[in-house]
């Protein structure tokens, strides 16, 4: 079963950056999206990873982007 949200370290790994990064992007409001469960637990759900890496999505001549309408 895939996971749809994960913790902050395992979120860190998933897009490529050290967990205090995540944590201090969070801190500046900066960075994917989250859900703070409760004063400790904050986890990222998945659809939002992945939204935050495709906004950094570099489009090369053989992968162009997608007509708009499709």
């Amino acid at each position: 079963m895939n996971k749809i949200a994960y913790k902050t370290e395992a979120a860190a790994e998933m897009i490529g950056v050290s967990k205090r990064t995540l944590e201090e992007w969070r801190e500046q409001g900066k960075g994917p999206a989250y859900s703070r469960l409760s004063e400790r637990l904050v986890v990222y759900p998945h659809a939002t990873l992945v939204k935050y890496l495709d906004r950094y999505l570099v489009r090369t001549i053989d992968q162009p982007a997608p007509e708009v309408g499709k």
